[in-house]
Protein backbone atom coordinates (compact mmCIF):
# COMPACT_ATOMS: atom_id res chain seq x y z
CA UNK A 1 0.00 0.00 0.00
CA UNK A 2 1.27 3.09 -0.68
CA UNK A 3 2.09 6.31 1.58
CA UNK A 4 -1.11 8.25 0.89
CA UNK A 5 -3.09 4.95 1.44
CA UNK A 6 -1.54 4.24 4.66
CA UNK A 7 -2.26 7.74 5.86
CA UNK A 8 -5.79 7.61 4.65
CA UNK A 9 -6.38 4.04 6.68
CA UNK A 10 -4.67 5.80 9.64
CA UNK A 11 -7.33 8.80 9.43
CA UNK A 12 -10.12 6.73 9.16
CA UNK A 13 -9.59 4.49 12.12
CA UNK A 14 -8.47 7.40 14.10
CA UNK A 15 -12.00 9.69 13.25
CA UNK A 16 -13.54 6.20 13.88
CA UNK A 17 -11.77 5.38 17.20
CA UNK A 18 -12.29 9.32 18.40
CA UNK A 19 -16.04 8.97 17.06
CA UNK A 20 -15.79 12.18 14.74
CA UNK A 21 -14.47 14.36 17.92
CA UNK A 22 -18.88 14.39 18.84
CA UNK A 23 -19.29 16.85 21.71
CA UNK A 24 -20.14 15.42 24.56
CA UNK A 25 -22.14 17.31 27.49
CA UNK A 26 -21.82 15.24 30.60
CA UNK A 27 -24.66 16.29 32.32
CA UNK A 28 -24.24 13.10 34.91
CA UNK A 29 -20.66 15.48 35.82
CA UNK A 30 -22.96 18.51 36.06
CA UNK A 31 -25.31 16.48 38.87
CA UNK A 32 -22.26 15.30 40.60
CA UNK A 33 -20.76 19.03 40.37
CA UNK A 34 -24.05 20.36 41.87
CA UNK A 35 -24.11 17.50 44.62
CA UNK A 36 -20.59 18.51 45.47
CA UNK A 37 -21.54 22.25 45.88
CA UNK A 38 -24.06 21.32 48.48
CA UNK A 39 -21.56 19.32 50.24
CA UNK A 40 -19.07 22.23 50.36
CA UNK A 41 -21.45 24.71 51.14
CA UNK A 42 -22.90 22.61 54.38
CA UNK A 43 -19.52 22.91 55.61
CA UNK A 44 -17.89 26.11 54.14
CA UNK A 45 -20.80 28.98 53.64
CA UNK A 46 -18.08 30.51 51.52
CA UNK A 47 -18.69 27.85 48.92
CA UNK A 48 -21.36 28.66 47.87
CA UNK A 49 -20.01 30.83 45.07
CA UNK A 50 -18.72 27.67 43.64
CA UNK A 51 -20.18 28.11 39.96
CA UNK A 52 -21.74 25.03 38.15
CA UNK A 53 -19.72 24.24 34.88
CA UNK A 54 -20.69 25.69 31.76
CA UNK A 55 -20.09 22.17 30.09
CA UNK A 56 -17.56 19.20 29.46
CA UNK A 57 -16.42 18.76 26.27
CA UNK A 58 -14.98 15.43 25.73
CA UNK A 59 -12.46 15.34 22.08
CA UNK A 60 -11.38 11.69 22.44
CA UNK A 61 -14.20 9.72 24.36
CA UNK A 62 -12.27 6.36 24.06
CA UNK A 63 -9.14 7.65 25.97
CA UNK A 64 -11.73 9.36 28.34
CA UNK A 65 -13.51 5.97 28.98
CA UNK A 66 -10.22 3.78 29.00
CA UNK A 67 -8.41 6.18 31.36
CA UNK A 68 -4.55 6.03 31.18
CA UNK A 69 -2.24 6.56 33.55
CA UNK A 70 0.35 9.19 33.03
CA UNK A 71 -1.69 10.70 30.36
CA UNK A 72 -0.47 14.61 29.68
CA UNK A 73 -1.33 16.93 27.49
CA UNK A 74 0.51 20.17 27.90
CA UNK A 75 0.03 21.47 23.48
CA UNK A 76 -3.32 21.95 24.86
CA UNK A 77 -5.51 23.93 22.06
CA UNK A 78 -5.64 27.02 20.24
CA UNK A 79 -8.79 29.04 19.39
CA UNK A 80 -9.82 30.88 16.13
CA UNK A 81 -13.24 32.50 16.11
CA UNK A 82 -15.58 29.38 16.61
CA UNK A 83 -12.74 26.90 15.74
CA UNK A 84 -10.42 25.01 18.22
CA UNK A 85 -7.11 23.35 16.89
CA UNK A 86 -5.04 20.62 18.65
CA UNK A 87 -3.61 17.80 18.94
CA UNK A 88 -6.45 15.12 19.20
CA UNK A 89 -4.26 12.00 18.47
CA UNK A 90 -5.31 9.37 21.24
CA UNK A 91 -1.38 8.00 21.50
CA UNK A 92 0.43 11.50 20.14
CA UNK A 93 0.42 10.11 16.30
CA UNK A 94 0.75 14.32 15.62
CA UNK A 95 -2.88 14.20 13.85
CA UNK A 96 -3.44 17.89 14.17
CA UNK A 97 -7.29 18.77 13.94
CA UNK A 98 -9.79 21.81 13.68
CA UNK A 99 -13.45 21.29 14.79
CA UNK A 100 -16.03 24.04 15.18
CA UNK A 101 -16.55 24.46 19.39
CA UNK A 102 -20.42 24.32 18.93
CA UNK A 103 -21.17 22.08 16.44
CA UNK A 104 -18.37 19.53 16.42
CA UNK A 105 -18.03 19.94 12.75
CA UNK A 106 -14.54 18.65 12.34
CA UNK A 107 -13.22 21.49 9.51
CA UNK A 108 -9.74 20.07 8.88
CA UNK A 109 -6.90 17.42 9.46
CA UNK A 110 -3.00 17.64 9.17
CA UNK A 111 -0.40 14.97 9.60
CA UNK A 112 2.35 16.60 11.70
CA UNK A 113 3.93 12.76 11.84
CA UNK A 114 5.19 13.14 15.32
CA UNK A 115 3.53 14.66 18.90
CA UNK A 116 2.66 18.41 19.63
CA UNK A 117 5.11 19.08 22.58
CA UNK A 118 5.03 23.13 22.35
CA UNK A 119 1.78 24.70 23.48
CA UNK A 120 -0.53 25.25 20.16
CA UNK A 121 -0.68 29.35 19.72
CA UNK A 122 -2.43 30.79 16.94
CA UNK A 123 -0.18 33.95 15.55
CA UNK A 124 -1.93 36.26 13.46
CA UNK A 125 -4.79 33.17 11.24
CA UNK A 126 -2.23 30.82 11.67
CA UNK A 127 -1.46 28.27 14.28
CA UNK A 128 2.34 27.46 15.21
CA UNK A 129 3.26 24.08 17.48
CA UNK A 130 6.44 22.13 17.50
CA UNK A 131 6.62 18.22 17.53
CA UNK A 132 8.39 15.47 19.13
CA UNK A 133 10.79 15.05 16.64
CA UNK A 134 11.82 18.89 15.93
CA UNK A 135 9.87 19.87 13.57
CA UNK A 136 8.42 23.41 13.92
CA UNK A 137 4.88 24.14 11.85
CA UNK A 138 3.24 26.67 10.57
CA UNK A 139 -0.41 26.35 9.41
CA UNK A 140 -3.14 28.05 8.36
CA UNK A 141 -6.08 27.77 10.78
CA UNK A 142 -8.72 27.93 8.39
CA UNK A 143 -7.84 25.87 5.88
CA UNK A 144 -5.14 23.32 7.72
CA UNK A 145 -2.82 23.79 4.81
CA UNK A 146 0.88 24.33 5.45
CA UNK A 147 2.67 27.36 5.08
CA UNK A 148 5.90 26.15 5.89
CA UNK A 149 7.93 23.69 8.11
CA UNK A 150 11.28 23.71 9.92
CA UNK A 151 13.78 21.75 11.41
CA UNK A 152 15.25 21.96 14.96
CA UNK A 153 18.22 20.44 16.72
CA UNK A 154 15.68 19.04 19.32
CA UNK A 155 12.23 19.22 20.17
CA UNK A 156 10.60 22.34 21.60
CA UNK A 157 8.29 22.21 24.91
CA UNK A 158 8.34 26.21 25.25
CA UNK A 159 5.57 28.48 23.71
CA UNK A 160 6.39 30.00 20.49
CA UNK A 161 7.36 33.96 20.60
CA UNK A 162 6.43 36.12 17.52
CA UNK A 163 8.44 39.46 17.71
CA UNK A 164 7.36 41.47 14.67
CA UNK A 165 8.29 39.11 11.57
CA UNK A 166 10.79 37.21 13.62
CA UNK A 167 9.52 34.12 15.57
CA UNK A 168 11.59 32.89 18.29
CA UNK A 169 11.87 29.38 19.78
CA UNK A 170 13.66 27.97 22.35
CA UNK A 171 15.04 24.18 22.17
CA UNK A 172 14.94 21.90 25.14
CA UNK A 173 18.63 21.40 23.72
CA UNK A 174 18.62 25.75 24.92
CA UNK A 175 19.27 26.67 21.84
CA UNK A 176 17.50 30.08 20.51
CA UNK A 177 16.25 30.54 17.40
CA UNK A 178 15.13 33.63 15.47
CA UNK A 179 12.97 32.67 12.13
CA UNK A 180 11.69 34.50 9.58
CA UNK A 181 7.82 34.17 10.41
CA UNK A 182 6.76 34.62 6.55
CA UNK A 183 9.11 32.28 4.92
CA UNK A 184 10.13 29.86 7.81
CA UNK A 185 13.92 30.60 6.70
CA UNK A 186 16.30 30.12 10.25
CA UNK A 187 17.80 33.76 10.76
CA UNK A 188 19.98 33.20 13.11
CA UNK A 189 20.61 31.05 16.17
CA UNK A 190 22.29 31.30 19.73
CA UNK A 191 23.43 28.14 21.14
CA UNK A 192 23.45 29.02 25.27
CA UNK A 193 25.34 24.81 26.32
CA UNK A 194 23.25 21.66 26.44
CA UNK A 195 21.55 21.65 29.85
CA UNK A 196 24.16 19.72 32.44
CA UNK A 197 21.34 17.42 33.76
CA UNK A 198 17.77 17.04 33.66
CA UNK A 199 15.30 19.35 33.05
CA UNK A 200 12.20 20.76 33.93
CA UNK A 201 9.47 20.31 31.16
CA UNK A 202 7.94 23.26 29.78
CA UNK A 203 10.33 26.36 30.88
CA UNK A 204 9.89 29.90 30.78
CA UNK A 205 9.03 30.93 26.60
CA UNK A 206 11.49 33.95 25.79
CA UNK A 207 10.66 37.35 26.35
CA UNK A 208 11.46 40.69 24.36
CA UNK A 209 12.50 43.84 25.58
CA UNK A 210 13.50 46.37 23.09
CA UNK A 211 16.58 44.83 21.04
CA UNK A 212 17.09 42.18 22.70
CA UNK A 213 14.86 38.55 23.56
CA UNK A 214 15.71 36.82 27.35
CA UNK A 215 15.81 32.85 27.34
CA UNK A 216 15.48 31.10 30.77
CA UNK A 217 17.91 27.99 31.03
CA UNK A 218 18.43 24.89 33.29
CA UNK A 219 21.05 26.11 35.27
CA UNK A 220 18.76 29.04 36.90
CA UNK A 221 20.46 31.76 34.28
CA UNK A 222 19.45 34.33 32.12
CA UNK A 223 21.16 34.92 28.40
CA UNK A 224 19.96 38.22 26.09
CA UNK A 225 20.81 38.02 22.51
CA UNK A 226 20.27 40.38 19.80
CA UNK A 227 16.88 40.31 18.78
CA UNK A 228 17.94 41.04 14.77
CA UNK A 229 21.27 39.02 14.84
CA UNK A 230 20.97 36.72 18.05
CA UNK A 231 24.65 37.63 19.04
CA UNK A 232 24.91 37.10 23.24
CA UNK A 233 24.36 40.65 25.02
CA UNK A 234 24.90 39.28 28.21
CA UNK A 235 24.82 36.27 30.97
CA UNK A 236 23.27 36.32 34.34
CA UNK A 237 22.80 34.05 37.38
CA UNK A 238 20.45 36.26 39.64
CA UNK A 239 20.90 33.55 42.60
CA UNK A 240 23.40 30.87 42.94
CA UNK A 241 21.91 28.04 44.35
CA UNK A 242 22.98 24.22 44.76
CA UNK A 243 19.19 22.70 44.38
CA UNK A 244 19.18 19.75 41.59
CA UNK A 245 16.35 21.42 39.66
CA UNK A 246 16.86 25.21 39.27
CA UNK A 247 14.85 26.10 35.60
CA UNK A 248 13.47 29.58 34.92
CA UNK A 249 10.04 28.35 34.89
CA UNK A 250 6.18 30.64 34.53
CA UNK A 251 6.50 33.83 32.76
CA UNK A 252 9.19 36.05 32.48
CA UNK A 253 8.07 39.81 32.69
CA UNK A 254 10.42 42.91 31.99
CA UNK A 255 9.11 46.24 33.26
CA UNK A 256 10.85 49.72 33.48
CA UNK A 257 14.49 47.95 32.58
CA UNK A 258 13.33 45.29 35.19
CA UNK A 259 12.90 41.63 34.55
CA UNK A 260 11.24 39.87 36.98
CA UNK A 261 11.99 36.01 36.99
CA UNK A 262 10.60 32.55 38.91
CA UNK A 263 12.89 29.17 38.96
CA UNK A 264 11.69 25.97 39.77
CA UNK A 265 13.95 25.96 43.28
CA UNK A 266 12.22 28.99 44.72
CA UNK A 267 13.92 32.05 43.72
CA UNK A 268 12.23 34.93 42.93
CA UNK A 269 14.17 37.98 41.31
CA UNK A 270 13.92 40.98 40.29
CA UNK A 271 17.25 41.61 38.04
CA UNK A 272 17.90 45.64 36.46
CA UNK A 273 19.07 44.98 32.83
CA UNK A 274 19.46 48.30 31.39
CA UNK A 275 22.79 47.68 31.28
CA UNK A 276 25.08 44.62 30.14
CA UNK A 277 26.37 44.63 33.65
CA UNK A 278 23.57 43.31 34.98
CA UNK A 279 22.22 43.32 38.77
CA UNK A 280 19.52 41.45 40.81
CA UNK A 281 17.70 44.15 42.65
CA UNK A 282 15.39 41.92 45.59
CA UNK A 283 15.31 37.95 45.42
CA UNK A 284 13.00 36.16 47.92
CA UNK A 285 12.97 32.53 48.56
CA UNK A 286 9.57 29.81 48.45
CA UNK A 287 8.96 26.63 48.37
CA UNK A 288 9.63 24.94 44.56
CA UNK A 289 7.78 27.44 42.13
CA UNK A 290 6.15 25.70 39.03
CA UNK A 291 5.02 28.52 37.42
CA UNK A 292 3.94 31.92 37.52
CA UNK A 293 1.98 35.30 36.12
CA UNK A 294 2.26 38.71 36.24
CA UNK A 295 -1.07 41.14 36.16
CA UNK A 296 -1.22 45.11 37.27
CA UNK A 297 1.75 45.25 38.56
CA UNK A 298 1.90 42.03 40.83
CA UNK A 299 3.79 38.61 40.53
CA UNK A 300 1.76 35.96 41.36
CA UNK A 301 3.44 32.12 41.64
CA UNK A 302 1.86 29.01 41.77
CA UNK A 303 4.14 26.05 43.95
CA UNK A 304 4.37 22.27 43.79
CA UNK A 305 2.84 22.32 47.76
CA UNK A 306 0.25 23.69 46.13
CA UNK A 307 0.18 27.32 47.62
CA UNK A 308 -0.44 30.45 45.55
CA UNK A 309 1.40 33.62 46.77
CA UNK A 310 0.71 37.04 45.52
CA UNK A 311 3.92 39.81 45.75
CA UNK A 312 4.05 43.53 45.12
CA UNK A 313 6.47 44.30 42.12
CA UNK A 314 6.63 47.53 43.51
CA UNK A 315 7.81 47.45 46.38
CA UNK A 316 10.59 45.05 46.72
CA UNK A 317 8.34 41.56 46.33
CA UNK A 318 6.49 42.05 49.23
CA UNK A 319 4.07 39.32 49.84
CA UNK A 320 0.45 40.26 49.71
CA UNK A 321 -1.34 37.15 50.35
CA UNK A 322 -0.68 33.57 50.56
CA UNK A 323 -3.55 30.85 49.80
CA UNK A 324 -3.36 26.72 50.11
CA UNK A 325 -5.28 25.13 47.18
CA UNK A 326 -3.95 21.68 48.33
CA UNK A 327 -2.83 20.47 45.33
CA UNK A 328 0.34 20.72 43.41
CA UNK A 329 -0.09 23.84 40.70
CA UNK A 330 0.24 23.46 37.31
CA UNK A 331 -0.92 26.72 35.40
CA UNK A 332 -2.34 30.08 36.31
CA UNK A 333 -4.40 32.20 34.70
CA UNK A 334 -4.56 35.94 35.73
CA UNK A 335 -8.08 37.32 35.16
CA UNK A 336 -9.45 40.82 35.43
CA UNK A 337 -10.93 40.03 38.97
CA UNK A 338 -9.46 36.59 39.47
CA UNK A 339 -6.82 34.50 39.52
CA UNK A 340 -7.50 30.45 38.78
CA UNK A 341 -4.93 27.83 39.07
CA UNK A 342 -4.75 24.04 38.12
CA UNK A 343 -3.41 21.15 39.17
CA UNK A 344 -1.52 17.59 38.43
CA UNK A 345 -4.56 16.33 40.81
CA UNK A 346 -7.33 18.15 38.33
CA UNK A 347 -8.20 20.39 40.54
CA UNK A 348 -8.89 24.10 39.47
CA UNK A 349 -9.32 26.75 42.49
CA UNK A 350 -10.36 30.38 41.85
CA UNK A 351 -8.98 33.42 44.40
CA UNK A 352 -10.01 37.19 44.68
CA UNK A 353 -7.03 38.55 42.41
CA UNK A 354 -6.60 41.34 45.16
CA UNK A 355 -7.02 39.11 48.23
CA UNK A 356 -6.58 35.62 47.77
CA UNK A 357 -9.74 34.45 48.87
CA UNK A 358 -10.92 31.37 47.58
CA UNK A 359 -13.95 31.80 45.34
CA UNK A 360 -14.89 28.67 43.96
CA UNK A 361 -13.10 25.24 43.44
CA UNK A 362 -13.78 21.89 41.27
CA UNK A 363 -12.40 18.87 40.35
CA UNK A 364 -11.69 17.85 36.75
CA UNK A 365 -10.67 14.38 37.83
CA UNK A 366 -7.44 14.49 35.75
CA UNK A 367 -3.99 16.62 35.81
CA UNK A 368 -4.20 19.74 34.30
CA UNK A 369 -0.85 20.84 32.78
CA UNK A 370 -1.60 23.34 29.52
CA UNK A 371 -2.67 26.57 29.53
CA UNK A 372 -6.48 27.16 28.77
CA UNK A 373 -8.49 28.06 26.03
CA UNK A 374 -10.69 31.57 26.05
CA UNK A 375 -14.20 31.43 23.96
CA UNK A 376 -16.85 33.58 23.99
CA UNK A 377 -18.52 32.34 26.97
CA UNK A 378 -15.92 31.63 29.28
CA UNK A 379 -12.21 30.00 29.88
CA UNK A 380 -11.34 26.37 29.51
CA UNK A 381 -9.23 23.57 31.11
CA UNK A 382 -8.31 20.50 28.87
CA UNK A 383 -6.99 17.50 31.03
CA UNK A 384 -4.68 14.65 29.72
CA UNK A 385 -7.61 12.57 28.67
CA UNK A 386 -8.73 14.97 26.14
CA UNK A 387 -11.49 16.78 28.31
CA UNK A 388 -12.18 20.41 28.21
CA UNK A 389 -14.45 21.91 31.36
CA UNK A 390 -15.77 25.18 30.64
CA UNK A 391 -16.17 28.06 33.49
CA UNK A 392 -17.66 31.92 33.78
CA UNK A 393 -14.80 34.01 34.43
Amino acid sequence: MSNEGMKSVRLFFLMALTGLFTMVTEMATGMATGMATARAAADNPEAMSRPFRLRTISFLPPVNHDKPLGRDNRSGLAVHGDAVIGDFSPSGEGWVGSRNFNSGKVNWWFDAGSEVTSPMVNLGGFVVFGTRNGKIFKVDVTTGKRAWEGSLDSFTDRRPVLAGNILLIQSTAQVLYGIDYQTGKSLWLFDAGFPEGLTVVGGAAPVVSGDIVIAGLASGEVVAAGLQNGKLSWRANPVVSDARFRDVVGEMHVREGILYLTRYDGIVAAVDIRTSDTRTVWQEKYPAIATSAVRNGRLYLGCVNGDVVSLDQNNQGRQLWRTVTGAPVTTLTAAETRIVATSSTGRVTAMDLQSGATQWHDSTGYSVTAQPMFTHDGIYFLTGLGNAYGYRL
